[in-house]
Formats: structure tokens, sequence, C-alpha cells
């Protein structure tokens, strides 16, 4: 006899697959890896455990479709490097900085040199993240333009991603519900508003690019 397996949801899970999954929606395609451990050990839910194999699919065909428009690999690589290049100048600069506050009398050159590299250091960090947010930016747009043009190359896909979010709000309702917990200390990141059992909390920001939602139990 077989004995069903005991369900071991993680609420802080479910908030980062809602807002991974809808993210493909608004042609954002994060790493999908690390879901399937998670679905393994149950903390999903066992009715999204059922869809995954076949959601995983079109999610990685949708994440492919990138691949395949013009200048959009290119455009990755490029945000790829920007992105690499400040996260090891920044703190090779930031530890020069400290070396010269630490260095003797006799290094002048190094001690000379601390407001440079902080003011470098600074603005290697905003060109960063600028840089990345405009050719995010432009990478989001050519995907768009793509699927204007081809409406009929992801229609049903966005439409299992969009249901498959929705049976994990389901599941985190679910869940709130049954441990009785403050729906406010598990709001979730949304870049569409419609779906069932949630409100909108927090408007889009030009440096968060999707709303804030909360449950409704």
């Amino acid at each position: 006899m077989r004995f069903k397996q005991k369900e071991s949801i993680s609420p802080d899970d479910l908030r980062k697959a809602i807002y991974l999954i809808d993210s493909y929606r608004a042609h954002l395609f994060y790493d999908i890896s690390w879901i399937d451990k998670r679905v393994k050990e149950g903390k999903l839910g066992n009715r999204f455990k059922v869809r995954w194999k076949k959601l995983r699919k079109v999610m990685i065909k949708m994440a492919s479709i990138s691949n395949e428009i013009a200048g959009v690999r290119k455009l990755a690589k490029i945000q790829n490097y920007l992105e690499a290049s400040w996260q090891i100048i920044v703190p090779l600069i930031v530890l020069i900085a400290f070396l010269s506050v630490l260095a003797p009398q006799s290094f002048s050159l190094i001690k000379g040199t601390t407001v440079y590299l902080t003011v470098i250091a600074f603005s290697s960090i905003i060109l960063g993240l600028v840089g990345r947010f405009i050719i995010g930016w432009k990478i989001g747009r050519k995907i768009e333009e793509h699927f204007l043009k081809n409406p009929e190359a992801h229609e049903f896909k966005i439409y299992e991603v969009r249901n498959a979010v929705q049976l994990l709000i389901d599941e985190l309702r679910k869940f709130l519900k049954e441990s009785n917990q403050n729906p406010s200390k598990h709001r979730i990141g949304l870049n569409f508003m419609d779906y069932k059992y949630v409100k909108m909390v927090k408007k889009p920001k030009p440096w968060r690019k999707y709303y804030i939602a909360e449950i409704i139990v």
C-alpha cells in the first residue's frame, strides 16, 4: 500500500517561483534550474509538481526564442560583461582604498589616490547599474517586437505560464489560510495583475519594474 507523500510547502519558495514564472510573461527569462529541486522536495505543492515537467519545457522554449532574435544575444553578452566588470573592479578598488588607510606614511602615493579610487568605485557602480538597465530595456523591446509580429509564437505558452502562476498563488493562499499567517508578511512581486486573489500594494517604480502584491485570503 502506498502512502501519499506529505507536502512540505515553503511560502518563501512559492513567492520566488511566482515572481520568476510570472516574469516569463514579461520576457524576463531567469534561470529555472533551482525549481527542479524544490519541486522534488514538494516545496511548491503536489498540484504544481504534476504540471512542472510540461511547464518546464514550455519555459525553456520561450527562453530559447530570444537567441533567435537578431541582436539579442550580442546585447546579452555586453550586459554580462558589463556586470562582471564592475563586480570585479569595485571590490578591487575598495580593497586598495582600505589598504591605503593602513599603509605607512612612506606610501603617500597610495594614500593620495584614495579619493580618486572612491570616485571610480561609485562611478563603476552607477555605470554598471544604469548600463544593465538600458541594455535590459533594449533586449526587452526587441523580444516584445518579435512577439508582436509573431503573436502565435507564444500565445499558448503565455496561457500555460499564467495558469501555473495562478496555481502557485492558490497554493500560497491555501498555506496562509491554513497556517493563519498574515498575508502582509508574504507579499509577492508580479509583472501583471490579472490574477485572482491578489491586490496591489505598490505600483512599479523606475528602479523596480514590477508590482508588489498581497494575497487575499
